[in-house]
C-alpha cells in the first residue's frame, strides 16, 4: 500500500498548500471594489450594470464580468475574514495544479519532471495569484485543458466533462478569461471533428464530447455582452498598467526598468518561450504544437498573460521535450532542477514573500483607519482621494460616493483630465468641486511615489480634519458633524519636520495630543511629539515614545530613524547603530542612507567606522 503512494507528489502538493496560502495576502484595491460589488448584489439580488459607486463619469454603464467573484469573496470575508480569502486562493492554486499534474501525467512518467514543472509554473503564477478573480480563471482553464487533452491523447472522456456546461455557464460571470476557454474547446472540438470525420480517426464517446461543447457554447451565447465585454470598453483602457505589452512592461522611455519581480516572471517566461521553440524544431510538428505555439506568444501584446499561457501550454511542452535528451542525463538535471525550485518555494512559502518580488511593508498600500474618522465625524457622499484609494473608502463607508473606482476601463477623456487637475497642488481645485459637488477630500502624505495634493489650504469652506502618517483630510464645514478636534495650528505642507510654527507651539502640541488621544495609533501625532521633544532636547522623552511607537507600529522605519538620532545624542553609540542599520533595513533609501552616514560619522566616529561596509555597500 505504502510503496504505491507517490510520496514525491505529496510533498510537492504539501509544500505548494503552504505556499499558496502564505502569499499575497493583501486585500488590494480590486479586492475592495469585488467585495462591494457582491455586497451590492446580496442586498439588491440583482446583477449590476451601473456602476454606483462613483460620480465622476457621466455615463456608469458597465457590463459586469465578476460579479459572481465579487460574491464569493464578500461571503467568504464576512464569515471568515482574511483567513478565508487566503483559504480560496489556496485551494484555487492547488485546484490549478492538480488538474496540470493530471495534464502533465498523460505525457511522462518522470516524476522529477512532473514535479519540477509544476513548482515552476506555480512560481510563475504566484506573481498573479492575488485575492481577485483571475484565480478562478487559472482553475477553470487547467480544467478545461485536462478534459481536452485527455480526450485527444487518451481518447478517454474523463467524467469531469460533464460539468463542461455548468463552468461556462458561470465563467463569464466570475472573471474575463471565458474566451480563452472558448478557444481552447472549439480548437479541440474542430481538430478531433475533422480527424474522426474526414480522417476516420475512431473516437470513444465522440459525440458526447460536442454534445458537451455545443451545450457549453449554448450557455454563453446568452452571455455574449460579457464574453466579450473587451470589444465595450473605452479607448482609455489601453492606458491601463495591467494591458501593457511585454516590452513596454520592461521599458520605459527606452529605459530598463528597475521592477526585478516583473523581470524575473518575464525572463523566465522567454526562457520557455525559447525553450519551446527548440522542441518545436526538433520534433514532428503538429497542429497541436502550432496552435499551442501562438498562445504562448500573447504575452508578447499583452504580458498579463504569461501566467495563463504558461498554465495551458506546459503540458505540450513537456510532450515535445519528451526524448529530447539522454535517459540519465535527463534524470539528474530534473533531480537538480527540483530540488533548486522546491528551495525557491520553501523559502517563499516560510518568509510569505516571493523571491524575486519584494513585498512592501511600509507603507501600506490602502488608507487603513481613515474611515473611522470619517464615519464617525463626517456626513460624507462624495469623497475625492487618489484613485487607488477609492475602492478601499467603497467597500468600507456604504453612504459614500467616490470620483473613480477600478473599473477605469469605462472612463472617458473628460473624468481623466478633471481627476488629474485635482490632485495637481498646483492647480486652483474651487470649479471642480462645485462641479462634483465634492464635500471631502483625502489627500496623501509624502510617504508614497505616488499622490493626491488637492490644494485646499486657501478654501474658507474647508477645513482639515484630521491627519494620520497616510492620510491628510479635508472637509466642507457644512458637513462636519463632531468638532472635537482642532487642528487649525498645523499645516502638513510646511516645509520642515514640525508641521506647525514655533510661535504656536504650546497650542499645537495641545492639538497633537488630543489628536492622539482620538487615535492612540496615529502615526503622524506621535512623529511630531517626538520630533518635538528632540528640538527641545528632551532626549529621555523623546526616546520612550520612539520606543513605544516602534513597537506599536512596527512596519515604519521611521521610528527606527529617530532612535538612532536620539541614542547617537545620547552617546550610546552602539544601540545608534543597531537602529541607524535597522533602519534602512526596513526601508532602503540613500538620503536617509547618507544622512545616518554622517550623523554616525559626527557622533560615533567608532561605530562609524565599524559600519563602512553597510553604508558604503
Amino acid at each position: 500500500m505504502l510503496k504505491k503512494i507517490d510520496w514525491l507528489v505529496i510533498f510537492t502538493f504539501l509544500l505548494l498548500a503552504i505556499f499558496f496560502f502564505r502569499i499575497n495576502n493583501q486585500l488590494l484595491q480590486d479586492t475592495y471594489w469585488h467585495m462591494a460589488v457582491g455586497k451590492e448584489v446580496l442586498e439588491t439580488k440583482k446583477i449590476p450594470t451601473h456602476d454606483n459607486f462613483v460620480y465622476g463619469s457621466k455615463s456608469t454603464n458597465y457590463t459586469s464580468t465578476e460579479w459572481l467573484s465579487g460574491l464569493i469573496f464578500f461571503e467568504t470575508y464576512e464569515k471568515f475574514h482574511i483567513f478565508g480569502l487566503s483559504l480560496l486562493k489556496m485551494l484555487a492554486g492547488l485546484g490549478t495544479i492538480f488538474f496540470l499534474y493530471k495534464t502533465l501525467a498523460i505525457f511522462t512518467k518522470d516524476k522529477f519532471k512532473i514535479n519540477f514543472f509544476l513548482l515552476l509554473v506555480s512560481y510563475l503564477i504566484s506573481h498573479r495569484l492575488f485575492l481577485r478573480p483571475e484565480m478562478f480563471s487559472f482553475l477553470f482553464l487547467a480544467i478545461t485543458n485536462y478534459i481536452c487533452f485527455s480526450y485527444y491523447y487518451k481518447n478517454r472522456l474523463p467524467h469531469l466533462a460533464f460539468l463542461l456546461p455548468l463552468i461556462f455557464l458561470i465563467w463569464p460571470n466570475i472573471h474575463g478569461f471565458a474566451p480563452a476557454g472558448i478557444v481552447i474547446l472549439a480548437f479541440f472540438a474542430s481538430t478531433i471533428t475533422i480527424e474522426h470525420k474526414i480522417f476516420r480517426k475512431e473516437r470513444v464517446n465522440y459525440t458526447k464530447f460536442i454534445l458537451f461543447f455545443v451545450l457549453s457554447c449554448l450557455t454563453v451565447v446568452p452571455q455574449i455582452d460579457r464574453l466579450l465585454f473587451f470589444t465595450n470598453t473605452s479607448h482609455f483602457s489601453s492606458f491601463i498598467p495591467e494591458w501593457n505589452s511585454l516590452k513596454g512592461e520592461l521599458f520605459t522611455n527606452g529605459q530598463l526598468q528597475n521592477e526585478l519581480s516583473t523581470h524575473w516572471t518575464i525572463y523566465l517566461y522567454i526562457l520557455i518561450l525559447i525553450i519551446y521553440l527548440f522542441a518545436f524544431y526538433k520534433s514532428k510538428k503538429s497542429i497541436l504544437s502550432l496552435f499551442y505555439f501562438v498562445v504562448l506568444l500573447a504575452p508578447i501584446k499583452f504580458y498579463r498573460l504569461i501566467s495563463p499561457t504558461v498554465i495551458i501550454a506546459t503540458p505540450i511542452l513537456v510532450h515535445l521535450l519528451e526524448g529530447k535528451f539522454n535517459t540519465n542525463i535527463s534524470l539528474r538535471l530534473y533531480q537538480i532542477f527540483f530540488s533548486t525550485t522546491s528551495l525557491l518555494i520553501l523559502i517563499s512559502a516560510l518568509s510569505a514573500q516571493i523571491i524575486g518580488k519584494p513585498e512592501q511593508i511600509w507603507p501600506p498600500t490602502q488608507p487603513i483607519g481613515s474611515e473611522r474618522f470619517i464615519k464617525e465625524n463626517l456626513h460624507t457622499k462624495r469623497l475625492f482621494t487618489l484613485g487607488i484609494w477609492n475602492d478601499y473608502y467603497i467597500f468600507n463607508i456604504q453612504s459614500i460616493k467616490t470620483f473613480s473606482d477600478v473599473m477605469n476601463e469605462y472612463r472617458d477623456r473628460e473624468s481623466l483630465l478633471d481627476e488629474s487637475s485635482l490632485v495637481n497642488p498646483n492647480n486652483d481645485p474651487q470649479a471642480l468641486l462645485s462641479k462634483y459637488n465634492i464635500d471631502t477630500v483625502v489627500n496623501t502624505q509624502n510617504v508614497y511615489r505616488w499622490s493626491s495634493s488637492t490644494n485646499l489650504g486657501n478654501l474658507q469652506n474647508w477645513r482639515l480634519v484630521y491627519i494620520s502618517e497616510l492620510t491628510i483630510i479635508y472637509a466642507r464645514k457644512d458637513i462636519i458633524k463632531n468638532n472635537h478636534l482642532d487642528l487649525s495650528l498645523i499645516n502638513p505642507y510646511l516645509n520642515s519636520d514640525l508641521k506647525f510654527q514655533i510661535k504656536d507651539r504650546e497650542e499645537a502640541i495641545k492639538e497633537i495630543e488630543n489628536l492622539l488621544n482620538y487615535d492612540p495609533q496615529n502615526g503622524f501625532a506621535r512623529s511630531q511629539l517626538i520630533l518635538n521633544y528632540i528640538d527641545e532636547n528632551q532626549w529621555d522623552e523623546a526616546k520612550k515614545l520612539a520606543l513605544e511607537s516602534r513597537v506599536q507600529i512596527p512596519g515604519n522605519s521611521y521610528y527606527s530613524f529617530l532612535l538612532a538620532i536620539i541614542y547617537g545624542n545620547l552617546n550610546d553609540c552602539e544601540k545608534a547603530s543597531m537602529y541607524a542599520t535597522e533602519a534602512l533595513n526596513k526601508t532602503p533609501d540613500n538620503n536617509k542612507k547618507q544622512f545616518l552616514e554622517y550623523f554616525l560619522q559626527q557622533k560615533c566616529p567608532k561605530q562609524a567606522e565599524a559600519n563602512t561596509q553597510y553604508f558604503y555597500d
